[in-house]
């Protein structure tokens, strides 16, 4: 199928309206038609919202190519003819970079639809409050993700057909968080509670969510514009891995800004979630992936699929260790140097990886000094092998149908344990050294895990080195860490230090990968454009 640019995608969306295939809303499809004809119901108000959240199963998003993003880090690794382009650093050289781009403004275009049309309409005040809300939020989330990958974006926020510009210019990084930051507070205001009967099915944005985005948001802002200070993160080649210290930089359209208001920003919000007890730890890690726990307790956010070849996605056939027949075997992994950053005990790693698995007829153990693992309880050995050195993750292996590319493994976009590090790490950049406070929300990730707590009287770089470092443990393949590498204006000089990983892929980095290219056909077709690519594209 021929993918829509920005520009197309805005001159459609006031014609086109689609339902989302999200496994918990209903699926309900609707042909082209003239906004003055749809938008009349309660019923199509809802139904035009499930199109802005039916983007997150678009290639572009989860569906595969923007977790894709997150190969693009040191935690990542996977074989040469998937990790060659995104995973090495050749975003431009990987099919499905300019989905991201496009996918992303397709989503701002069904948000602006909604918001132009659904606030005029004769409905419930609840209805109309929480579709206007889940707009304003999801307008926000993907400008969210443009700012992070590419820098200043052009801002349309509204349609063609009301009268937009066609063509618009990039906004500075700045100004593109400060319209971030309008539209969540916008949805922080319309939303409804986790749990209240106005929120509607489970799988739908809360008041909760947009909190925490806007925590994520400041702490980004924050992050990124501090000055000085260092960063040390476990990393090198394989021969020489260890801690490295790093001095951070600034990012790029963040220079000038006071880091300290930022930080105190994303405190506040994430204390609101908090303190609402809306949203809470489950018991026990593994709990959290779990066919039963999707869209609860912890997973206040994930792009949910649906097998069946609906709305399916294929995260399990990628990170699997092995096909149930043994025929084959997942694409994603982690490298041992990752798992030796796990305690043994930590159950992130005692259940969340694969020890043993069969295929090719052969029976392989991980990782070769765990001897335990040579045989299990049915009396079968299991060998170690070099070229099978891989930690894979057991996050996306509760699937109803083990069926490679049609399976419905929701993507975690956002968990609970995310706000308490994002708590910990905010509540320590405010103080001279870390809080009691801090300390609490992020012992709390860690003995959840069954993990140590995190060590005793540690100073202020050494407890942000060590949130960034547990922020990587904790949502390790939930598209975080190379966002969190680029934030803290480390991502060229890990990379760098690391430059080749135990399966040679390529890890070494220059400065045009902290933004990913706009796909040629936008630079081609949007005058606002000027005809300029991110720099060294």
């Amino acid at each position: 199928m021929k993918k829509l640019t920005a520009i197309q995608a805005f001159l459609m969306a006031g014609i086109l309206i689609t339902s989302s295939c999200t496994k918990a809303l209903e699926e309900k499809v609707y042909d082209f038609v003239s906004p003055n004809n749809f938008y009349k119901t309660e019923a199509d108000a809802i139904a035009a919202s499930n199109g802005v959240y039916n983007m997150l199963l678009s290639f572009g998003f989860y569906k595969q190519n923007l977790w894709t993003v997150d190969m693009d880090a040191d935690h990542s690794s996977g074989p040469t003819w998937f990790m060659g382009s995104m995973g090495a650093g050749n975003p431009q050289d990987y099919w499905g970079t300019p989905n991201i781009w496009n996918d992303h403004y397709v989503m701002v275009a069904r948000a602006n639809a909604v918001l132009e049309n659904v606030a005029t309409m004769n409905i419930s005040e609840a209805v109309k409050n929480r579709t206007l809300g889940e707009a304003y939020f999801f307008r926000a989330f993907a400008y969210f993700d443009l700012v992070r990958l590419y820098g200043g974006v052009p801002l349309k926020l509204a349609t063609v057909s009301s009268g937009a510009p066609l063509f618009t210019p990039r906004a500075s990084v700045m100004d593109t968080y400060k319209q971030i930051i309008a539209d969540l507070k916008m949805a922080d205001g319309l939303l409804y509670s986790n749990g209240d009967p106005n929120t509607g099915e489970a799988g739908r944005v809360t008041r909760e969510t947009a909190k925490a985005y806007l925590a994520k948001v400041y702490l980004t802002i924050g992050s990124g514009s501090l000055a000085g200070g260092n960063v040390t993160v476990n990393t090198g080649k394989p021969t020489e891995w260890g801690a490295y210290t790093f001095a951070k930089t600034v990012v790029a359209g963040l220079e000038g800004i006071d880091s300290k208001l930022y930080f105190d920003s994303a405190r506040i919000k994430a204390e609101e979630v908090i303190s609402s007890q809306k949203y809470d730890l489950y018991p026990l890690w593994m709990d959290v992936w779990k066919i039963g726990s999707r869209n609860k307790i912890e997973n206040m956010l994930m792009a949910n699929a649906r097998a069946g070849g609906l709305s399916l996605d294929d995260l399990w056939g990628y990170f699997c260790a092995a096909r149930p027949d043994g025929s084959n075997q997942g694409w994603v992994w982690a490298t041992k140097q990752t798992y030796s950053n796990y305690e043994k005990q930590d159950h992130r790693v005692l259940y969340g990886v694969t020890h043993q698995y069969k295929v090719f007829g052969t029976s392989f153990y991980f990782p070769q000094e765990d001897t335990e693992y040579q045989t299990d309880g049915n009396g079968n050995t299991y060998i170690w092998n070099k070229d099978y050195d891989r930690a894979y993750v057991t996050k996306y292996a509760d699937v109803s149908a083990k069926n490679f590319q049609d399976n419905d493994m929701p993507f975690p976009i956002l968990r609970f344990s995310d706000v308490l590090l994002m708590h910990a790490e905010a509540v320590n950049e405010l103080n001279a050294a870390p809080t009691t406070a801090a300390y609490t929300s992020l012992n709390k990730v860690r003995t959840r895990a069954r993990a140590t707590e995190a060590p005793a009287g540690m100073s202020k770089e050494q407890f942000r080195s060590f949130v960034l470092e547990e922020r990587g443990r904790e949502l390790l393949f939930e598209n975080n860490r190379r966002f969190d590498l680029v934030r803290w204006g480390i991502y060229l000089q890990v990379m760098n230090k690391m430059s080749v990983d135990v399966f040679d892929i390529v890890k070494a980095r220059n400065p045009r990968n902290l933004l990913l290219p706009i796909p040629l056909t936008e630079i081609n077709s949007n005058k606002g454009l000027e005809g300029k690519n991110n720099p060294g594209w």
